[in-house]
């Protein structure tokens, strides 16, 4: 799957309700599978959920995931670089 797009009702504010849940239930399922399993696994720490509200966000957002790796070897956090 290249991008997971939720599409809002009318009604923000119960839309806004349901992506919540969606989101919340979705990494709820995911580390429970993943204990099950006994994975090597962790959320990514100082990460926050978005939600994007309009194309031209929708568009930035997009760009930085699909262009960011290209800076990995000039990052802060990159042990190797």
């Amino acid at each position: 799957m290249d991008e997971l797009v939720i599409i809002v009702g009318r009604d923000a504010q119960i839309g806004r309700l349901y992506v919540v849940l969606i989101i919340n239930q979705y990494k709820r399922m995911v580390t429970i599978t993943a204990r099950q399993i006994h994975a090597e696994f962790a959320w990514q720490a100082r990460f926050y959920d978005h939600i994007i509200r309009d194309a031209p966000s929708y568009h930035r957002i997009k760009h930085y995931i699909v262009n960011n790796p290209k800076n990995w070897t000039n990052d802060g956090f990159n042990k190797n670089g």
